[in-house]
């Protein structure tokens, strides 16, 4: 399976060196399925805490399962590590689409990137 914690602290770090004036917002994608979950969402975890000290919020997190079969379980645990975690299940290539448009706010993305 897929280790999650060395994304989680490489996210974590990325978003540690956000600019003041921005609030960073983690999205954690996998088909689920790990023996370190529980190390990510302490991760994740420490990161929230860190960023509620900063900027008096807690983290934007947005967990995706992606694909038919992922498992949730896990994933869902991570989201748990901000009180504002949400997770999303895309089953294929096109709700990933509406997940990413959810998470920008509405928008069509690939409007935006075209």
């Amino acid at each position: 399976g897929t280790c999650f914690n060395p994304a989680a602290t490489r996210g974590s770090q990325a978003a540690q060196k956000s600019p003041a004036s921005h609030v960073p917002i983690v999205v954690f994608m996998s088909d689920g399925g790990t023996n370190d979950s529980a190390q990510a969402s302490q991760t994740l975890s420490q990161l929230n805490s860190i960023v509620l000290q900063r900027y008096n919020r807690d983290l934007e997190l947005h967990v995706i399962a992606f694909g038919g079969g992922a498992d949730t379980r896990q994933l869902s645990d991570i989201s748990r590590a901000s009180k504002i975690g949400r997770l999303h299940a895309s089953a294929d290539s096109t709700a990933l689409t509406q997940v990413f448009e959810s998470i920008a706010g509405g928008d069509d993305v690939t409007a935006l990137m075209e």
